[in-house]
């Protein structure tokens, strides 16, 4: 007897997840957990089981999302057009300029968060979702039958509560955490203003629901009655109930702390951490996460107390002078922003200090326009990186760099003198997606030369050590060179240069050159329209670092090879995707990151990989289903082989019986216990009792019935 199931289930959690991002927009919501749905299995032949027949394993119940999308053909053009919707529709919070609550944070805070109320956008999301499935009849049609028939309206009941919950509260919601300064268990905070009367009724009732008969999952208390309360159950959490705040804590010390500075009128706790949070707010705040490392460093949490080398490793490293991160994401003008900040008590040093100054970042000046991904990056000096590097392993392992001398012998050169050195530290590539299909993608790499005769004569002397020769030719008036080298069978070509300062390599000629005619014509990435307008509010194209990542680009080709009624949702998609851009700018005591790219980017990746990864990979699912049939039928003749061959054993009692064991199937090797059968992948070892045998992305599996000495019934299964 054999069965077999048969799905793509390899791609159900990206498309469900997938749909909630439709749903939910850019909205920062937490998402119920998903019910999933067993599948049916296939047999690939029917046959009728016997009595006694052994009981079926069990398997990982999975929903089949993937057949809703034949089942409701025109389903994901609608998706399209939901998220089109969402992504323009939608509209974030406004920036906040002030907050109340920032001035009840305790002065020994070491984490941060405040998030604006996304009530109002939820309410959009959810109002723009309805119109689309009362519009369209496939969406709705999908909605009432398909996979998520069960498990959508549980969804859409949750944002209703939440959307509930928003309309009492204030503009944003804060939450924090303090230490004692000993590193032991801290407190937090979780408060927003009031806006609205009726919370705590709303709150006691929503406990009642979801709460078990006896159970508290919190302890609602006013001002009186936080006075003479005492400590409830361990880790239920207490919340005081103001008509102008409402605030959750673990600690009924910290809530009677802020209730009594509230009603005294304390002023806000000044610390260098607390008014560097406060000053997110003077530009206008969005989302705001911020960790006081400073404090946290000292106080021991982390063990650098108790372990001095932990603490030298840290102090070497330049990471013991972490002051604060403050972490930022607002709309401004309509326009997403985001920036973060590294800020350090002192001067950078060690790890920290290999980001260089911001200065022009010239070697996106070789890159091409229509990059898919590109970044650069300003180092200080690579022999200076490399000395860091030498010192931090020998101070945890004196041994690490024993031999690195007689590597530097062997090869004829003194890596930081003859190699490192050469080199100013900037350092950049480049990958570019062909737009025709099938063709290969560009990569091209560029390193700043500060002394080029120097770096040649080293590139000279490895390459005669190594008995590699570079094929010297002209081109763009320049000397440039091919190299090839060993891989395998067959050799890779690897194409260098050095152009006005820059070391330039590339995997062809021709890409090698065209980098050049862009340095040149000024048709680069750095004189780009789209490299300019990507520059944040207040910065410049002096940086220390840079990445790049065109969404459009990535998902051309993709597109292209699409069956064309899956392909018509999604058009738009790449037209209103901007690339994701970050800035990276370093000085003296900080590192600064600036982006205005929208977070959305990311979701439409998704939207669109769940629909062509597996229309691409369809033919491989097709593939595989095939050769698990075979290796069933596999499995049956050398069941009914082993039956004939060891009749007092009838049936073998699982794969591993029928494979080859840890050996090899020599003449002498072939016994009962390991009939040699099976290869040893499919018959491994491993694969009796209840263990799955693992073989072209399905798991299989045999048992059978047996009495004392015979088996004459068995079961195989293979599934995804």
């Amino acid at each position: 007897m054999h069965v077999m199931r048969t799905s793509s289930s390899q791609f159900a959690p990206v498309t469900r997840s997938t749909i909630k991002f439709l749903i939910c927009g850019l909205l920062l919501l937490p998402l119920p957990g998903s019910a999933q749905t067993p599948r049916k299995t296939a047999p690939v032949k029917p046959r009728t089981y016997p009595k006694n027949t052994p009981s079926k394993p069990k398997a990982s119940p999975e929903a089949d999302w993937t057949k809703d999308l034949d089942k409701f053909p025109g389903l994901l053009p609608e998706f399209g057009k939901l998220a089109v919707r969402l992504a323009g529709e939608v509209h974030a919070p406004p920036a906040r300029t002030q907050s109340k609550l920032m001035d009840l944070v305790p002065g020994n805070t070491v984490g941060f968060m405040a998030i604006p109320n996304y009530g109002d956008a939820a309410q959009q999301a959810l109002r723009i979702f309805r119109e689309q499935r009362e519009q369209s009849p496939v969406l709705r049609d999908w909605w009432q039958h398909g996979a998520v028939a069960t498990e959508g309206p549980k969804f859409e009941q949750s944002l209703e509560k939440f959307i509930r919950l928003a309309s009492y509260l204030g503009d944003e919601v804060i939450f924090s955490f303090s230490m004692d300064g000993k590193g032991s268990d801290g407190d937090f905070l979780l408060m927003s203003e009031v806006k609205n009367p009726g919370l705590k009724s709303y709150l006691e009732q929503f406990a009642k629901d979801v709460a078990d008969p006896g159970e508290k999952i919190w302890v609602i208390l006013d001002s009186q009655q936080l006075a003479s309360a005492k400590d409830a159950a361990k880790g239920t959490p207490y919340i005081l109930s103001r008509p102008d705040l409402i605030v959750m804590s673990s600690s009924l010390s910290a809530l009677r702390a802020l209730d009594a500075k509230i009603g005294h009128g304390e002023p806000r706790a000044r610390t260098a951490f607390t008014d560097r949070v406060a000053q997110a707010y003077q530009n206008g705040a969005g989302v705001i996460v911020a960790i006081d490392a400073e404090k946290i460093l000292s106080s021991g949490a982390i063990g650098t107390a108790s372990n001095p080398a932990q603490k030298s490793l840290l102090e070497n490293s330049g990471l013991l002078a972490l002051q604060y991160l403050v972490m930022e994401h607002k709309n401004v003008v309509g326009q997403p922003a985001s920036q973060m900040e590294v800020h350090f008590s002192r001067q950078r040093q060690g790890v920290a200090s290999w980001l260089a100054p911001s200065a022009p970042l010239g070697a996106l000046d070789f890159f091409s326009s229509d990059a898919t991904t590109a970044m650069d990056l300003l180092l200080k000096n690579p022999g200076e990186i490399f000395s860091d590097i030498l010192n931090f392993a020998s101070a945890t392992n004196p041994a690490s760099t024993a031999g690195l001398g007689q590597m530097e012998q062997s090869l004829d050169i003194d890596l930081k003198r003859d190699l490192l050195s050469k080199l100013s530290g900037e350092v950049a590539y480049e990958i570019e997606v062909p737009r025709e299909e099938g063709g290969m993608p560009i990569w091209r790499v560029a390193l700043r030369v500060n002394d080029v005769d120097g770096l040649q004569e080293t590139l000279g002397k490895l390459m005669k050590t190594t008995h590699v020769e570079a094929t010297r030719y002209e081109d763009s008036g320049f000397p440039l060179h091919r190299l090839d080298v060993p891989n395998g069978p067959r050799s890779v070509e690897i194409h260098y240069g050095f152009v006005d300062g820059y070391l330039l390599v590339a995997p062809s000629r021709t890409a090698l050159t065209q980098s050049i005619k862009m340095h040149r014509s000024g048709q680069s990435l750095a004189k780009s329209a789209k490299f300019r307008d990507s520059v944040p509010a207040g910065h410049s194209t002096d940086a220390s670092g840079f990445t790049y990542q065109n969404t459009a680009s990535f998902l051309a080709p993709l597109m292209k090879q699409l069956a064309p009624d899956v392909a018509a949702g999604f058009p738009q998609f790449a037209s209103s995707m901007s690339p994701s851009i970050s800035w990276f700018y370093g000085d003296a005591t900080s590192i600064r990151q600036a982006s205005n790219s929208s977070a959305a980017d990311a979701g439409m990746i998704l939207v669109v990989a769940a629909v062509a990864i597996p229309n691409l990979l369809r033919s491989r699912i097709a593939a595989n289903e095939a050769a698990a049939a075979a290796s069933l039928r596999t499995i049956n003749t050398a069941q009914v082989t082993y039956s004939v061959v060891y009749p007092n054993k009838g049936y073998a009692r699982s794969l591993a019986v029928m494979g080859p064991g840890t050996g090899d199937c020599a003449e002498a090797a072939v016994t009962a216990q390991h009939a040699c059968l099976l290869d040893g992948t499919l018959g491994a070892p491993s694969c009796s009792g209840d263990e799955w045998c693992v073989k072209g992305g399905y798991r299989y599996l045999v048992r059978s019935t047996c009495s004392a000495k015979t088996c004459d019934k068995y079961v195989a299964w293979a599934t995804p």
